[in-house]
């Protein structure tokens, strides 16, 4: 709605929306921590720097369809778990999701929104892999993260990618890739949660073999999936 009238009334919007005053309250006020709206007074408008950036954009990528996946992959996750979780956009709307639902989990983590938004909303035992800031992705990568993931141990990884082929999982940096690979040898399982889009993208650089993968969240049944990954369509 924002995106057509760049403005509008709170009170239009409560009109239009079917949920509880308290709900829109609550929400409008996790986006505009998120720097993605200004709420002034009686009316909300669009922040039109952070609409255009390459997060927000894929934020708003398939984003009912990846919540769902999320509600899904929440019903994995157990109160003091230790995990690992990636850069991805999916990755910071569990997060979200994460900060609402439970009280002691211990995040490790190389994206920087996921850190930023836990730094606000979440009372968790949060680590940062550490590395070099990686310019349009927001992730932190490069020898020294790697090095400093190898460290960690985690129950489970939580991640994304950028295109699934049957040769593997690929993505728009190498960078990423090294680092998405070491949180999947360094967990004791994974989950990949990955709309059906993503069987249908093109991407530079490999970064894991399927081979890797035990648990995939998706809406997509691809036949060509190894026999060993454990399929959780919804």
């Amino acid at each position: 709605m924002l995106q057509k009238k760049k403005s509008i009334k709170t009170s239009d919007l409560f009109d239009r929306m079917n949920i509880s005053l308290v709900t829109m309250r609550r929400d409008l006020k996790e986006l505009e921590r998120e720097k993605v709206i200004s709420i002034g007074y009686g009316y909300v408008k669009l922040n039109e720097k952070e609409d255009h950036s390459l997060f927000i954009s894929r934020l708003k990528e398939n984003y009912e369809t990846k919540k769902k996946l999320i509600n899904k992959a929440i019903e994995y996750i157990d109160e003091d778990d230790t995990l690992f979780m990636d850069e991805s956009t999916t990755s910071y709307i569990l997060g979200v999701e994460l900060s609402k639902r439970f009280n002691r989990l211990h995040i490790i983590t190389n994206g920087l929104n996921l850190l930023l938004h836990f730094s606000e909303n979440s009372n968790f035992f949060v680590q940062s892999c550490g590395g070099t800031l990686q310019h349009g992705f927001n992730s932190l990568i490069g020898p020294k993260a790697e090095e400093n993931l190898q460290q960690f141990s985690a129950s489970k990884a939580f991640f994304s990618c950028s295109a699934i082929h049957e040769n593997g999982l690929y993505e728009l940096s190498t960078f990423t890739a090294k680092t998405k690979k070491i949180m999947l040898e360094r967990s004791q399982t994974n989950y990949l949660i990955a709309d059906s889009s993503k069987f249908k993208e093109v991407a530079l650089y490999k970064s894991i073999e399927l081979e890797m993968v035990k648990n995939i969240i998706t809406n997509y049944k691809a036949s060509f999936l190894p026999k060993h990954i454990n399929r959780i369509i919804v």
